[in-house]
C-alpha cells in the first residue's frame, strides 16, 4: 500500500502491457533473405490491390530494400469510430477544441521525434488527411505517399476507452486503456515490412487541480495513448536500425 501511495502521488499507476503482431527484423537480416532479388516496383494491380499468381510468387521470393536515409510520411488513420470518440470527450465541435488539436499535435510530435532518432530517417512529414478518403485502400495510401515523394508511409490508428469510478472518502479513480496499431508501407513496392500493436492500461486518481471528471478522463486517455504510441515507435526504430 505504501508503494501504491507513492505512485498515486504522481497521478498514475501502470496496470499492464500486452504486445502482439510486432514485426521483427529477423527475416530481413537473414543472409538467405539478402540473397533474394530486390523488388524495385509494385506488382499489385492498381486500385484493386490485387496481385496475379505470378506476381505473388515474385513478391514471396523477393526482397524489400529500405533506403539508408528515408523520408517517412505519417498518417493517423481515424477510422469509423474516431468521430464518436472525439465527440464523447471533446464535444460535437471537437475539431475546434484547442485541447483536441494540441492532443493530435502531441501524437505527431511523439512519432516524428522517435523516427528521427533512429538514424535511418532523414525527414518525417505529416501526410494531411485531406489527401486520402475516409476509408482508403492500400493503393490510395501508396499514391498519397508518392505525391509526397516519401520512401515509406507509417499509418497508425488509436483506439481507447476510459472508465471513471467515484469514491466517497478517497480520491476518485480513472482507468484508461489505449491500443495503437501501426503499419509501415514501402511506397516503391507496396509491401508492408513492419507492423506493430501495443496496448497499455493505466489507473490514475483525479488530481486536485482538475475541475471535473472529464478533465481527469482526458488526461488518462492521453497518457495511455502516449505510452502505447511510444512502445510502437520504439519497436519501429529498433526495426529500422537493424535492417540493412
Amino acid at each position: 500500500m505504501k508503494n501504491r501511495g507513492v505512485l498515486c502521488h504522481f497521478g498514475i499507476i501502470v496496470l499492464g502491457l500486452w504486445l502482439t503482431g510486432c514485426a521483427t527484423p529477423r527475416i530481413m537480416t537473414d543472409p538467405a533473405y539478402q540473397e533474394r532479388p530486390a523488388l524495385e516496383t509494385s506488382l499489385f494491380r492498381g486500385d484493386q490491390d490485387f496481385a496475379s499468381e505470378d506476381a505473388v510468387q515474385k513478391i514471396l521470393s523477393g526482397r524489400v530494400v529500405l533506403p539508408p536515409k528515408a523520408k517517412v510520411a505519417i498518417l493517423k488513420y481515424d477510422g469509423t469510430d474516431a468521430d464518436r470518440l472525439a465527440v464523447a470527450y471533446y464535444g460535437y465541435y471537437y475539431w475546434r477544441s484547442e485541447a483536441y488539436i494540441k492532443l493530435q499535435q502531441e501524437f505527431l510530435d511523439t512519432v516524428q521525434s522517435k523516427l528521427l532518432s533512429s538514424g535511418r530517417v532523414s525527414e518525417a512529414a505529416a501526410l494531411p488527411s485531406l489527401l486520402v478518403p475516409k476509408q482508403p485502400t492500400i493503393s490510395m495510401l501508396r499514391q498519397a505517399g508518392v505525391r509526397l515523394q516519401a520512401d515509406l508511409l507509417l499509418v497508425y490508428r488509436v483506439t481507447s476507452d476510459v472508465y471513471y469510478e467515484f469514491h466517497l472518502f478517497t480520491k476518485d479513480e480513472v482507468k484508461a486503456y489505449s491500443t495503437v496499431e501501426a503499419v509501415l508501407l514501402d511506397v516503391r513496392t507496396g509491401i508492408i515490412p513492419f507492423t506493430s500493436i501495443a496496448t497499455k492500461d493505466l489507473l490514475t486518481q483525479r488530481l486536485s487541480k482538475e475541475v471535473d471528471r472529464e478533465e481527469a478522463m482526458k488526461r488518462a486517455q492521453k497518457d495511455a495513448t502516449i505510452m502505447s504510441l511510444l512502445t510502437v515507435c520504439n519497436d519501429l526504430t529498433t526495426f529500422l536500425k537493424k535492417v540493412p
